[in-house]
């Protein structure tokens, strides 16, 4: 399973060092913004790929390299699209 952490209190992270034992689980679970997550959900579905409504999914051993690649850059499509509706 993954979860995805969409940084609501936009803590200074960096990718490389980021230790997310340190928030917690209410740090990580907390302040989750329904909207945003259903636009997300939305956009990833547009590009072929559902995920949990948390947001977050589920990963297992069906998939392979093809779906994880798919998976990823459906990811950035979907990043994209949010980040040109905030301009």
């Amino acid at each position: 399973m993954f979860v995805i952490f969409p940084n609501p209190a936009r803590l200074p992270i960096d990718p490389a060092s980021f230790d997310p034992l340190k928030l917690g689980f209410k740090g990580l679970k907390g302040g989750r913004d329904p909207q945003l997550n259903n636009k997300l959900r939305i956009a990833l579905l547009v590009h072929g790929v559902d995920i949990a409504g948390g947001p977050g999914g589920f990963v297992s051993a069906a998939h392979g390299p093809r779906e994880v690649a798919h998976t990823l850059e459906a990811w950035r499509s979907a990043v994209r699209t949010l980040k040109a509706e905030l301009r």
